[in-house]
């Protein structure tokens, strides 16, 4: 699991590239980015985390944002949580 193999709790940015994730990994992500310390930068590309979790959601500040990459054409839409 990601908890057993990565401590990433005393991170200041982490980049999820959820492109493909089922719902399930993105959950169990943004479980794990409630341990952030306060300030600390979540980035998820395409999929945001799930919002009917209030427990995660209470969490965080939240903002969409969009990045160009060379390996697509349109905008990759980006959602950006901040540890409260």
């Amino acid at each position: 699991s990601l908890q057993e193999c990565c401590d990433w709790s005393d991170a200041s940015v982490v980049f999820a590239n959820a492109v493909t994730w089922p719902k399930s990994m993105i959950r169990h992500v943004g479980r794990l980015a409630m341990l952030l310390r306060r300030g600390a930068v979540l980035i998820t590309a395409v999929r945001p985390l799930p919002v009917d979790d209030l427990e995660i959601i209470r969490a965080f500040d939240v903002r969409g944002e969009a990045c160009h990459m060379n390996f697509q054409v349109a905008a990759l839409q980006l959602w950006v949580y901040q540890r409260r």
